[in-house]
């Protein structure tokens, strides 16, 4: 479990690939609602990492903007 935790914090696509591949064939329904927790906290992880990309990209594109014309003579 610690493994799959690690995995999922490092490795977020490869996780979700993962959980939903073990999801499809795994017949107990405990396992399978655990699986699909992991799908999700994979998918929430992916999601999370974007969204701070975008803001990271954001707040550079403005403060490059913001400097650029004071600089021009």
């Amino acid at each position: 479990m610690l493994g799959a935790a690690i995995a999922t914090f490092f490795f977020p696509v490869i996780s979700l690939i993962a959980a939903l591949m073990l999801m499809s064939g795994q017949q107990n329904d405990r396992k399978r609602g655990q699986l699909r927790t992991w799908a999700w906290v994979s998918a929430g992880w992916i999601l999370l990492q974007v969204l701070f990309g975008v803001l990271l990209l954001a707040v550079f594109m403005t403060t490059t903007t913001a400097i650029s014309p004071a600089m021009t003579p």
